[in-house]
């Protein structure tokens, strides 16, 4: 798990919190299904773009074909569901709670599963723990239908509930990082004494090497008769 990567999800989820809980009383559901529903048209349309547009010089796509076809499925599918969402806004827009209780609860799963497993070898601190229960907790009050679970307070819940996933995820990304970069230096040293103790052997053996002399001069070479004057 990449430290950066994390910070940058992190980011997103507070600015999108942040946003939610100045504008409770102006955001509604029904301007979130219409917002959704454009954002997933022009999404869809964007990325058939890129697929049309990745290809090399011969006109052959960049991408394998699991890939390719995974990238045009995706594109359609959101470009459907935008659809569905303007076509049948108000349906949907009874449906909001239930979608952001379903991301929320999607939120606390993640934060588990990279507190337990996905930040390993990097032991977390447990009070880290606190957020998955805290969104846990914001996933079942707005699943289960109330009278107090009106616009302004399920936009305000979600809000929370972003920027308490962002400040956890943005804290284990530092955590992360940090160890990651420990490791790439110990690495780093590692390689840079065992290149050390290769150069160093290599010039020992060089210097243990014995001198060839040369046969050809009679003070090399005791057969030959040395001539006197």
């Amino acid at each position: 798990m990449k430290g950066r990567n994390l910070f940058l999800t992190a980011l997103l989820a507070i600015a999108a919190g942040i946003a939610l809980i100045i504008f409770r009383n102006v955001i509604n559901s029904a301007t979130l299904v219409t917002a959704g529903g454009i954002f997933f048209i022009a999404t869809g349309v964007i990325n058939m773009g890129l697929f049309i547009g990745g290809r090399d010089k011969d006109g052959n796509s960049r991408q394998g074909f699991l890939s390719h076809a995974f990238g045009w499925g995706a594109s359609a599918a959101a470009m459907l569901l935008g659809l569905a969402m303007l076509i049948f806004h108000e349906r949907f827009v009874g449906l909001v709670n239930f979608m952001f209780a379903v991301l929320i609860g999607v939120a606390a799963l993640y934060q588990l599963f990279l507190l337990i497993f996905g930040s390993r070898p990097v032991k977390l601190p447990d009070w880290l723990f606190i957020a998955p229960v805290l969104l846990a907790g914001a996933s079942v009050f707005l699943f289960i239908p109330s009278t107090v679970a009106t616009d302004p307070v399920v936009m305000l819940t979600t809000g929370i509930a972003f920027v308490v996933f962002g400040t956890a995820t943005l804290i284990e990304s530092f955590f992360i990082g940090s160890a990651n970069r420990s490791a790439l230096k110990a690495a780093k040293a590692e390689a840079a004494k065992a290149e050390a103790a290769k150069e160093e052997g290599k010039n020992g053996a060089t210097a243990a090497e014995p001198v060839a002399l040369d046969p050809g001069t009679p003070e090399n070479n005791p057969d030959t008769p040395s001539r006197q004057p």
